[in-house]
């Protein structure tokens, strides 16, 4: 699922119907253009739709808008704050390189990188 601001976090519920109690389900706030509603919002929506991962990045290219690292903090903050693992791509900026983009080993979000990942669970059919 996608979503970039906070008229779209109503996806979340649509991803919530699929799959079952061993499915992950991943959002990717990507490009953020927006505020997602807060970190509140963010987080009720994770949580109530049974949300594993959730990833989020700005817009990148030569003609990218611009976004706000306050958007990015507060999906970090409701992912964390939910137990999920968060990724956080890039900034975005315009350009195509990830240095303009504030991508890579230089997308961080109060110092820090923040690259994480499900835990992958191998079931057995048997």
């Amino acid at each position: 699922m996608s979503g970039e601001a906070a008229r779209y976090l109503y996806r979340a519920d649509l991803l919530g119907q699929v799959g079952d109690e061993h499915t992950i389900r991943m959002i990717s706030f990507e490009p953020v253009l927006d505020d997602m509603g807060g970190t509140e919002a963010i987080a009720d929506a994770l949580h109530r739709n049974r949300i594993g991962w959730a990833i989020s990045g700005g817009e990148g290219g030569w003609s990218a808008r611009p976004a706000k690292a306050k958007w990015f903090k507060g999906i970090r903050d409701a992912a964390v704050g939910s137990g999920e693992p968060y990724f956080h791509k890039q900034h975005g900026g315009r350009g195509v390189t990830e240095a303009a983009k504030l991508g890579g080993h230089r997308a961080t979000l109060d110092g820090l990188l923040w690259k994480q990942i499900p835990a992958v669970k191998q079931l057995s059919l048997l």
